[in-house]
């Protein structure tokens, strides 16, 4: 399969654009001289565009897949930072006087000695 070197331009848009063809041919012969030559020409564009597309998609896809993880690990970071906040927050506000407390029995039990 090649590929037509000279430039086609779209009628609507006026772009240039890339057009495919498929030829083949085949040679008639009778005896040793050539007394045909039969061949087909199929335009192939739309297939051609189709598989480029389809390969735009499948990167774009794969680009967005990525994206989504990475957002995804950050999201999951920042939930278990907020927990662990959380977490030391409501700790403090049970357990607000707890190093007083233990300093208070360590004072009696010097006292008592």
């Amino acid at each position: 399969m090649q590929q037509i070197k000279k430039p086609w331009y779209d009628a609507a848009t006026g772009e240039e654009v890339d057009n495919w063809i498929l030829a083949a041919a085949q040679p008639e012969f009778s005896g040793s001289k050539l007394k045909t030559i039969i061949g087909s020409i199929t335009d192939i564009t739309l297939q051609k565009r189709s598989a480029k597309d389809a390969e735009a998609r499948a990167k774009l896809s794969e680009q967005l897949e990525q994206i989504q993880t990475r957002r995804l690990q950050e999201a999951e970071e920042t939930r278990r930072a907020q927990n662990s906040f959380i977490d030391i927050t409501s700790h403090e506000m049970r357990n607000p006087l707890s190093i007083f407390s233990v300093a208070i029995l360590y004072s009696e039990l010097a006292n008592a000695l």
